[in-house]
């Protein structure tokens, strides 16, 4: 399974009909063979902030089709020395984006993302990214 961060489910969902860009195809590929898996958080993110109660139901609805991964303890304990391990080598990242990574480390999946954070922390934690 390859676990889906906000920025690239995001494309996908934004994606139109007139034309879709290569991570949204990504995207879309890896539900289409049952690979993507949404943890609870991301799911959380791409709801969060939408206006027209439409909008937030379609959005639920295509999250709802998807595994949903949430965190445990152990998941919070590893995203807080993640978030350590990177802020003493001069990398800020956020909560969010160390408990993606400590969810995926402890399942081995890789991660598919757009956020360049993503890439200063790959050398200091041990996430793999997604690189289709």
């Amino acid at each position: 399974m390859i676990a889906c961060d906000t920025s690239a489910l995001s494309q996908f969902l934004r994606r139109s009909s007139s034309g879709t860009n290569e991570i949204a195809r990504n995207v879309g590929i890896l539900i289409e063979a049952n690979e993507l898996a949404l943890f609870g958080i991301v799911c959380q993110e791409i709801l969060s902030g939408i206006k027209l109660p439409e909008h937030f139901e379609r959005i639920e609805q295509a999250t709802q089709a998807l595994p949903i991964f949430f965190a445990d303890n152990e998941d919070h304990t590893t995203a807080a020395k993640f978030f350590n391990v990177c802020r003493s080598k001069g990398i800020q990242g956020s909560p969010i984006d160390f408990l993606i990574c400590a969810m995926a480390v402890r399942r081995r999946f890789p991660i598919y993302t757009t956020d360049p954070d993503f890439g200063l922390y790959e050398p200091l934690i041990p996430i793999e990214l997604h690189r289709p």
